[in-house]
C-alpha cells in the first residue's frame, strides 16, 4: 500500500498536465477543422469561378488572354492556368497544362 504522502506527490501534477493536454488536443483539433473549411471555402469559391468562366463568351475570354485552342477547357469547367498568364508571370509551365 502507498502511504499519503506518495498519493498526494502523484495527484498533484495529474489535474494540471490533463488540462494542458486538454488544451492542446482543444487547440489541434480546432486549427485542423479551420484548415480544413479554408479548403472547402477555396475549392467552392474557385468552382463558383470556373463556372462563371464558362458561361462568358469566347470574344470575352480571348480579351482576357485565353487562346482560341484553350476555350473547350473553359467551358469543361478544367482547371488549368492559360498559356498567356503563364508567360506573363514567368512560371514554368506544368505538364497537365499542355
Amino acid at each position: 500500500m502507498s502511504t499519503s504522502s506518495q498519493s498526494a506527490a502523484l495527484n498533484a501534477h495529474a489535474p494540471t498536465d490533463l488540462r494542458q493536454d486538454t488544451a492542446t488536443f482543444g487547440h489541434g483539433l480546432l486549427s485542423t477543422l479551420a484548415a480544413m473549411y479554408a479548403r472547402v471555402r477555396a475549392s467552392l469559391e474557385d468552382r463558383r469561378v470556373r463556372q462563371h468562366l464558362a458561361t462568358l463568351p469566347d470574344s470575352l475570354l480571348r480579351d482576357i488572354g485565353i487562346a482560341e485552342d484553350e476555350i473547350h477547357r473553359i467551358r469543361a469547367y478544367e482547371r488549368f492556368t492559360p498559356r498567356a498568364w503563364a508567360e506573363r508571370m514567368g512560371t514554368v509551365r506544368r505538364p497537365w497544362d499542355l
